[in-house]
């Protein structure tokens, strides 16, 4: 999830960014492109028609017809949706002129509406040029406006203000394909990149945490739980009648309370950790080596002949390795096959198995205490 949120993160920062320059372009583009229509306008009508553009008579027609002239040249190749004058009639009410249209009272039909008239009336009483941060949407589409007074350089009274509606419809719409793909785009790049990090990681992770699960953090060797999973592997496999004999053998080590408490726990370790490497070397091609409790181990025997167990037990029990200073290596083993015919499960073939390892132990400490005054097994 963090490396999706992240993914996501850097998509929308990285589009926001492009956004933003793109957008600072556009409207610096536009904003020049208003100046040079301005400057335009400025230099081909006379001052004397910009006043005479707000009388109602017949000289006030003369000189908006002449000024629809000019106006009319810079809409097509300006890009310029609407391109008028607008001024304040005696009633302080903003007044305009549009495509040469005039209404029946000598104005024209068109007017600002909304943040357009903000703008408008904002540049009349200002005297300052206003243009939009952004672009604005009207019911005749998507346009970025620009209002510039005409000053008087006699009185320094706004004559007529130069409105430009610059269409960009297109750029708008542009701009919305671009955050559509771009949102799709990522959505497709962080589904994907999920399901692979889901995958990938997850082969990475599993065995990982599988392996920690599974694993005696002391000897390293397979736990209890991993003995567990074995047994219920092993009984998928009687059900279907896929594998030979099985056999459980267990083990328990000998002398180890007697090291922990004459020694310390630190050699108590040392020597239980020996002794199960010993072990595993008996148990070599035959099974794995499961630690299932303090001092006890056990392992499953899949299809071995009865020799192979009883040669095993031999071995552990002659095994004279000095696992700890002077002391031997010392075990108990005891050994139950599966009886189909008996046996419910593989938990009966372990306590039979848990029975003849202890049958062994008590053996054991029989002949030690008749060797010994001292007992030596716990």
């Amino acid at each position: 999830m963090i490396l999706v949120a992240t993914v996501l993160v850097v998509a929308v920062g990285v589009y926001s960014i492009v956004y933003a320059l793109s957008h600072a372009a556009v409207i610096n583009d536009v904003r020049e492109r208003g100046e040079g229509v301005k400057d335009y306008l400025l230099e081909v009508i006379s001052s004397e028609d910009f006043e005479m553009v707000k009388d109602k008579g017949e000289d006030g027609a003369l000189a908006r017809a002449r000024v629809q002239v000019e106006l009319s040249r810079l809409s097509g190749p300006g890009n310029i949706r609407h391109l008028y004058l607008a001024w304040e009639d005696e009633a302080g009410e903003i007044v305009t002129t549009t495509d040469g249209q005039e209404a029946e009272n000598g104005n024209t039909g068109y007017c600002l509406t909304g943040e357009l008239v903000d703008k408008l009336v904002s540049s009349f009483s200002e005297g300052v040029p206003n243009a939009g941060i952004s672009m604005f949407d009207t019911e005749y589409g998507w346009v970025y406006p620009i209002v510039w007074p005409v000053i008087d350089a006699r009185d320094q009274q706004t004559v007529v203000a130069i409105c430009m509606e610059f269409d960009v419809e297109s750029i708008h719409r542009a701009f919305l394909n671009t955050a559509q793909n771009t949102l799709a785009m990522t959505g497709a790049f962080i589904f994907m990149f999920s399901v692979v990090a889901y995958i990938s990681l997850g082969k990475v992770t599993e065995p990982f945490y599988k392996k920690i699960a599974y694993t005696d953090i002391l000897t390293g060797f397979e736990n209890r739980m991993a003995f567990e999973q074995g047994l219920l592997e092993c009984e998928a496999m009687i059900a279907r009648a896929a594998c030979g004999d099985i056999s459980l053998i267990t083990f328990d080590i000998n002398n180890l309370k007697y090291v922990n408490d004459t020694f310390g726990h630190k050699q108590g370790d040392i020597y239980l950790k020996n002794t199960a490497n010993v072990l595993a070397q008996k148990l070599y091609g035959l099974g794995k080596l499961y630690r299932i409790g303090g001092d006890e181990f056990a392992s499953i025997l899949i299809g071995r002949k009865q020799e192979e167990i009883s040669e095993l037990q031999k071995a552990v029990r002659e095994d004279k390795t000095m696992v700890l200073k002077n002391r031997e290596f010392s075990c108990a083993c005891g050994v139950a096959t599966l009886r189909r015919e008996v046996d419910n499960s593989l938990r009966d073939v372990l306590a039979r198995a848990d029975e003849a390892m202890y049958n062994e132990k008590r053996r054991q400490k029989g002949l030690a205490q008749i060797a010994s005054a001292t007992p030596i097994l716990p």
